[in-house]
């Protein structure tokens, strides 16, 4: 098993998780705005997922796995 020890308290992890953050809030934006098209769609919540699981690397429990969403209209990616 990969030790995950993350010094919350670094310079490096302040930088790393701000950036994070702020991919988070970019794509969040993205996804809100009704233009934005299904591929873009897929591409930023695959950003956020990602993101997340990097900010989760500090936490004490790792981050909880999921499928990857869809509609159900026969659109999802195989």
């Amino acid at each position: 098993m990969v030790s995950r020890r993350i010094n919350k308290n670094s310079t490096t992890w302040a930088v790393v998780s701000k950036w994070a953050r702020e991919r988070i809030e970019q794509n969040r934006v993205l996804l809100e705005n009704p233009g934005t098209d299904q591929t873009a769609t897929s591409v930023c919540r695959g950003e956020i997922r990602n993101a997340r699981a990097l900010l989760a690397l500090a936490d004490d429990t790792p981050p909880m796995e999921t499928e990857a969403a869809g509609y159900g209209l026969g659109t999802d990616p195989l």
